[in-house]
């Protein structure tokens, strides 16, 4: 068996072995991409690798990279011709054979091509991985088999660690406080003010943590005076 025909052999093995652990010991998803880039790049040789995700809006942008040749591109707005769009929308793996096809991606200026396969979940396209190759090291066929099996394989995993990631504050709270008013009988009172102290609590705790507990910089942090952040820090049961 040449290295060619182990190429799916190759990915199972680290998926096996490396991948879901990782994926089960933590959720953030910037430590996956990493475990998937490096995979790409130490067993495939791949020069790097970029993750494309899709906000609130629908608009395609630069998520993440992977490789100092993609490094100037983390956060660029991408918009796909509409034939890559409806590609990608069907499950395909899209190859891009000079980055310069690309008005976006030819701002790298690097010789080499582009696999780029789909991250569907709900039979919906919620992004795209990349990986980066100067020249063909393996047949393409081959290449493009273990993308599309990281795409089917971590894609739903990758989607729904990031799912946070991707909305704004206003969507994650009004999401949270759709879930927590179905807990609390809207006959009581209190409610504005119980919502409220959850979401004043939380916030306080998470710039307590930020600055290490130093209350001057988390008072100005906030917004509020050290007599009225003690109080509140009494009352949240948040001291160290």
């Amino acid at each position: 068996m040449d290295f060619s025909e182990k190429g799916p052999y190759v990915f199972c093995n680290f998926l096996l072995k490396e991948l879901i652990p990782a994926i089960q010991k933590q959720s953030d998803p910037k430590d996956v991409f990493e475990c998937i880039s490096k995979f790409l790049v130490e067993e495939f040789r791949a020069k790097g690798s970029l993750w494309i995700g899709i906000d609130s809006k629908k608009g395609f942008f630069i998520k993440g990279v992977y490789g100092e040749r993609l490094k100037e591109l983390k956060g660029a707005p991408w918009d796909p011709f509409e034939e890559i769009k409806a590609r990608l929308t069907v499950g395909e793996t899209v190859i891009f054979s000079s980055l310069t096809s690309d008005p976006v991606f030819s701002k790298t200026k690097t010789n080499g091509f582009l696999l780029l396969t789909p991250l569907i979940a709900g039979g919906h396209l919620k992004g795209a991985l990349g990986a980066l190759y100067s020249e063909p090291t393996l047949p393409i066929e081959v290449l493009e088999d273990i993308m599309g099996l990281i795409g089917k394989t971590i894609g739903p995993a990758l989607i729904l660690f990031s799912l946070w990631d991707d909305l704004s504050i206003d969507e994650i709270l009004e999401r949270k406080i759709e879930q927590t008013l179905k807990s609390i009988p809207l006959k009581g009172e209190g409610v504005f003010k119980e919502i409220l102290s959850i979401v004043e609590k939380s916030l306080i705790k998470c710039v307590m943590e930020k600055v290490k507990n130093n209350q001057s910089k988390a008072s100005r942090i906030l917004g509020l005076n050290r007599n009225t952040l003690r109080k509140k820090l009494k009352e949240y049961e948040l001291g160290p």
